[in-house]
């Protein structure tokens, strides 16, 4: 029996995909607890990032050994799920594929589809009674070299003769790569390499960056004002002050929702500190670094109101009404801010014109039909909000 292996090039980048999967379970398991804020993250970022390698490289053998092949057969039947080393087996009698063999006879046409699949088909099944024969097997096509490509055809086509194909399978065949699209092939497999390490490099300084903030905040709550004040130090460090030699840390930290996220987070920790004006400007460069987003808003109301600014307030928590028309919050917290200004007659009109609003976002016309199918509104309010209203909804009858 002659193995014919995929291609390195093809194990390189399924080797890369799996990678960057388990490392994004990693992220997402140390965004999930704290176990490890004794580590300084930005330092084993890349070494984590060739662990998530080699736990790919261990799943993707596994998968397509015997063991793997049977657990994953009830699903796969018989094949791997993933083509990793493994492409198919020749020999006198026929081709194996994973666990599955079929003999020459049996394979009738060999098809390409558009994505690339290679569909192995029979009349086996439904007899030759049918315009074309059944696919029974389909393999990645372009996961082996030429060479092996063209010896499974030649192949089939000595033990068939009126071996069944396509246009594509055809072209395939006939179409040698040159030495510059292997050689092309290559170079963007190690660009994407590199671009794996930086993308691992910027998530774990993301990951510290919020630790410092969030050890700073809880500083801040226990009165140890000089060491939350060096947490933020740290923090506002790496923010501000992105490597020349990353490409994706400047973007994750200056634009966009992560962006906005850990300056709502430097604007919280500001604020803990009693530093009200620079938790605006934090909050305000959220805004800018993500303009859709009405969290961000409803930070800067509640800044601006606690600093007296209740007319600017007031001009954001219009614009979370704009991005959020069908949510209630932010118009509790325009009433909350009219009553903060012992404007009662402008809440009562703006509850009515709410109410108006919320019937032709969310409500609709009730009763609706069948009874107890009316419309709800579902919030998430936070302890800030929770604060924010009902200081003001007491405080100002």
């Amino acid at each position: 029996m002659k193995d014919l292996p995929t291609s390195t090039t093809h194990r390189l980048y399924t080797l890369l995909g799996a990678t960057f999967v388990a490392f994004e379970g990693a992220f997402l398991v140390l965004w999930s607890n704290d176990f490890w804020f004794r580590i300084n993250l930005v330092l084993v970022a890349v070494p984590t990032l060739v662990l998530a390698g080699l736990v790919a490289h261990l799943f993707l053998t596994w998968q397509e050994s015997p063991r793997g092949m049977q657990f994953f057969s009830w699903l796969f039947k018989g094949q791997a799920p993933i083509t990793y080393r493994r492409w198919l087996s020749l020999d006198d009698d026929g081709v194996t594929v994973g666990s599955r063999r079929l003999i020459w006879s049996a394979i009738d046409g060999l098809t390409v589809t558009i994505f690339g699949n290679l569909q192995i088909r029979s009349f086996a099944l439904s007899g030759k009674s049918t315009k074309e024969p059944e696919m029974i097997l389909k393999l990645p096509f372009g996961a082996s070299d030429f060479a092996n490509q063209v010896e499974l055809v030649s192949t089939a086509e000595k033990h068939k003769p009126t071996l069944f194909t396509n246009k594509r399978l055809e072209k395939a065949v006939n179409a040698k790569p040159g030495k510059g699209e292997v050689i092309l092939r290559n170079l963007y497999a190690a660009f994407i390499v590199i671009l794996l390490c930086d993308i691992s490099y910027s998530t774990f300084s993301y990951l510290e960056l919020m630790k410092q903030y969030h050890l700073a905040q809880q500083a801040a709550k226990a009165h140890e004002l000089e060491k939350a004040r060096e947490y933020l130090k740290v923090a506002e460090a790496i923010q501000d002050n992105p490597p020349a030699f990353s490409y994706t840390t400047p973007k994750l930290m200056k634009d966009g929702a992560v962006a906005a996220g850990a300056l709502r987070a430097r604007a919280e920790t500001l604020h803990a500190l009693g530093d009200i004006p620079g938790a605006i400007g934090a909050a305000e460069m959220a805004h800018k670094a993500q303009p859709t987003s009405y969290k961000t808003s409803l930070l800067l109301a509640r800044l601006l109101a606690e600093q007296g600014k209740v007319a600017e307030a007031r001009g954001q928590v219009l614009t979370a009404i704009d991005l959020r028309a069908d949510e209630l919050i932010p118009y509790l917290y325009m009433m909350a801010l009219y009553c903060q200004m012992d404007k009662r007659p402008q809440a009562e009109r703006f509850y009515k014109q709410s109410m108006n609003t919320l019937i032709d976002e969310v409500f609709g016309e009730e009763p609706n039909w069948p009874p107890g199918s009316n419309r709800n509104l579902h919030e998430l309010f936070s302890s800030d909000d929770v604060n924010f209203l009902f200081e003001r909804l007491i405080k100002h009858p």
